[in-house]
Protein backbone atom coordinates (compact mmCIF):
# COMPACT_ATOMS: atom_id res chain seq x y z
CA UNK A 1 0.00 0.00 0.00
CA UNK A 2 2.39 2.84 0.95
CA UNK A 3 6.81 3.19 0.32
CA UNK A 4 9.01 2.58 3.20
CA UNK A 5 6.72 0.39 5.59
CA UNK A 6 7.48 -2.03 7.68
CA UNK A 7 4.70 -3.68 9.13
CA UNK A 8 4.20 -6.57 11.52
CA UNK A 9 1.18 -8.70 11.91
CA UNK A 10 -0.03 -11.39 14.58
CA UNK A 11 -3.44 -12.79 13.50
CA UNK A 12 -5.60 -12.10 11.06
CA UNK A 13 -7.86 -9.73 12.84
CA UNK A 14 -5.08 -7.54 13.89
CA UNK A 15 -5.52 -4.67 11.35
CA UNK A 16 -2.57 -3.18 9.36
CA UNK A 17 -1.04 0.34 9.14
CA UNK A 18 0.70 1.97 6.16
CA UNK A 19 2.20 5.18 6.24
CA UNK A 20 4.12 7.45 3.80
CA UNK A 21 4.25 10.99 3.91
CA UNK A 22 2.65 13.51 1.84
CA UNK A 23 3.95 17.18 1.53
CA UNK A 24 5.59 16.74 4.87
CA UNK A 25 2.77 15.58 6.41
CA UNK A 26 2.25 11.54 7.96
CA UNK A 27 -0.61 10.13 5.67
CA UNK A 28 -1.90 6.49 7.49
CA UNK A 29 -3.63 4.05 5.91
CA UNK A 30 -5.66 1.41 8.37
CA UNK A 31 -6.65 -1.44 6.58
CA UNK A 32 -9.24 -3.97 8.72
CA UNK A 33 -12.18 -5.98 8.75
CA UNK A 34 -14.95 -3.10 7.63
CA UNK A 35 -17.33 -2.33 10.45
CA UNK A 36 -15.53 -2.87 13.37
CA UNK A 37 -14.34 -0.42 16.14
CA UNK A 38 -10.24 0.32 16.00
CA UNK A 39 -7.93 2.53 18.07
CA UNK A 40 -4.43 4.22 16.33
CA UNK A 41 -1.93 5.43 18.77
CA UNK A 42 1.43 7.08 18.44
CA UNK A 43 4.42 7.51 20.71
CA UNK A 44 7.88 9.11 20.19
CA UNK A 45 9.49 6.43 22.04
CA UNK A 46 9.37 3.01 20.57
CA UNK A 47 10.65 1.34 23.84
CA UNK A 48 8.45 3.53 25.93
CA UNK A 49 4.57 2.85 27.47
CA UNK A 50 3.54 6.16 26.92
CA UNK A 51 1.41 5.78 23.81
CA UNK A 52 -1.09 8.49 22.85
CA UNK A 53 -4.85 7.79 20.98
CA UNK A 54 -4.48 9.76 17.16
CA UNK A 55 -8.02 8.25 16.50
CA UNK A 56 -10.79 6.32 17.39
CA UNK A 57 -12.77 4.76 14.67
CA UNK A 58 -16.51 3.11 15.63
CA UNK A 59 -17.30 1.18 12.27
CA UNK A 60 -14.45 1.32 10.08
CA UNK A 61 -15.96 2.79 7.15
CA UNK A 62 -14.08 1.40 4.15
CA UNK A 63 -10.71 0.22 3.64
CA UNK A 64 -8.15 1.48 3.84
CA UNK A 65 -9.12 4.28 5.52
CA UNK A 66 -6.39 7.19 4.54
CA UNK A 67 -6.15 10.13 7.37
CA UNK A 68 -3.26 12.56 8.20
CA UNK A 69 -1.76 12.99 10.87
CA UNK A 70 -1.10 17.12 11.08
CA UNK A 71 0.47 16.86 15.07
CA UNK A 72 3.37 14.27 13.12
CA UNK A 73 4.74 17.51 11.03
CA UNK A 74 8.28 17.91 11.90
CA UNK A 75 8.75 15.36 14.16
CA UNK A 76 12.20 13.72 14.11
CA UNK A 77 10.62 10.22 14.96
CA UNK A 78 6.52 9.16 16.30
CA UNK A 79 5.32 5.43 15.98
CA UNK A 80 1.98 4.43 15.37
CA UNK A 81 0.09 1.10 16.43
CA UNK A 82 -3.33 0.04 15.66
CA UNK A 83 -5.63 -2.49 17.23
CA UNK A 84 -9.20 -3.72 17.01
CA UNK A 85 -11.38 -2.99 20.40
Amino acid sequence: LFPYTTLFRSDPFTPTLGLQLSAGCPLLGLNGMLSNNFVVQYSSNLAGTNWINLLSLTNLPASPYLFPDSGGVGKPARFYRAFMQ
